[in-house]
Parts: C-alpha cells; structure tokens; sequence
C-alpha cells in the first residue's frame, strides 16, 4: 500500500500459492490390490493420488479523488492476474492389475496405466469506474473488461508394467 500524497492510493498484492494435496493407500503403493464382492472384503492397495497447484495472483489498485466543475470525483481503478496451474497423478497399486471375485468361477481383472493430468487457467482483469458527487445528486460510472482461459497441457503417462503394448 502506498499514499501518493492526499489524492491517490495505491494498494498492490502478489501470492503464490504452492499448494497441492494427495491421498496414499494404507498399505502403500507397491500392494496390489483385489475385492471379493462375493464375500464384501477388499485387499490389499488400491490407488495413489496426487495434485500440485503452483498459483500465481497479482492484484493492483487504486482510488484517486479530484474536484472539477464543482463535483468531486472519485476515481477506481485496478489490474488482476491469476495463473493456475494443475498438475495431477493418480497411480495405481501394485502391478495396476486389479482383481476382481464376483463369485466362484466369475474373476476378472482390471488393468490400469497412471493417470497424468496437467491443465493451466489464466484469468485477467481491468476496471476503472468514477463516483461523481454534486449536492445530493450522485453517479456511478465504469467499466470492466475480463478474459478467462484454460487449457489442457500435453503430458505423458508411463506403460502398464505388465501389459506394455496393451496400455
């Protein structure tokens, strides 16, 4: 923040935000893992997942205050940018062969490859805006402009270990 004299303040901001969260199996990533829904029991690990997000946001702005014509004036003004960006992984236990028991004679298996997300969002804006005060009559006036985007970044997700050129 910062008071360019009696008429204009200007206050600017910058967070980055290294944030994320993951979830690990009890068992740990190494276990493969089975359900019996035959019986109701699951065993073993199931799947690891993992989520960075690396936020920038920047934030500036402003009032100015000015008397012209015989109304005060007081001036808004400001500029945001925030880029998100995502990145996540979920990989499967074991071998990322799940196993399946339905009942006697009825198993199947599930093969699975990590999965390997990245995407970015940028979002930007602009405004200026006027109040106009002359005795008890008052005007509010702006305008605002906003872009937001997002896209799917390439990324790369590792073979199955048991099935290469299956998955």
């Amino acid at each position: 923040n910062h008071t360019f004299g009696s008429n204009l303040f200007v206050s600017g901001k910058y967070a980055w935000y290294g944030w994320g969260y993951g979830f690990d199996p009890i068992g740990g990533s190494s276990n493969p893992g089975a359900v019996d829904l035959d019986n109701s029991n699951a065993y073993g690990s199931y799947v690891t997942a993992k989520c960075t997000k690396a936020w920038h946001l920047l934030d500036v702005s402003g009032s100015a205050f000015a008397t012209a014509g015989g109304a005060n004036h007081e001036f808004k003004f400001g500029f945001g940018y925030n880029r998100r960006p995502s990145d996540s992984l979920t990989h499967y236990s074991g071998d990322q062969i799940f196993g399946l028991h339905f009942g006697p004679g009825d198993e199947a298996a599930q093969v699975w490859r990590d999965r390997v997300v990245s995407s970015i969002g940028q979002y930007t804006d602009l405004y200026f805006g006027d109040t106009i005060s002359k005795g008890a009559l008052t005007i509010n006036a702006g305008v605002r402009w906003d872009r937001q985007t997002a896209q799917n970044l390439s990324s790369v997700a590792p073979a199955n270990p048991a099935f290469p050129t299956l998955l």
